[in-house]
């Protein structure tokens, strides 16, 4: 509904100004946030260790949606960029062993 994604907007706003951290924000939706966190952390690195082993490149696996909000609880763009920080990492690694 209308109200309902008013209500999700303003909970990604408040965690971006910093008025909710965002723990609290995944205990609200009856999460863990440090589970969540871990979930976060596996998918990235499958994506990454996927594109990798493939030699694809990451924006053929992981094509995050844009945003004008940047938050922690919206922003693929920031973890998409991480990502291919890391895959660059890794690609170096791999070329000068």
């Amino acid at each position: 509904t209308v109200d309902a994604g008013r209500e999700a907007q303003q909970n990604r706003s408040d965690v971006e100004m910093g008025f909710k951290i965002i723990s609290d924000h995944y205990e609200e939706l009856g999460a863990d946030f440090g589970e969540e966190l871990e979930r976060r952390a596996r998918d990235a690195q499958m994506i990454l260790a996927t594109a990798t082993k493939y030699g694809v490149p990451l924006e053929m696996l992981w094509k995050p949606s844009g945003g004008s909000l940047q938050s922690p609880v919206t922003s693929l763009e920031a973890e998409s960029s991480q990502l291919r920080q890391q895959q660059s990492r890794n690609s170096q690694t791999q070329t000068a062993s």
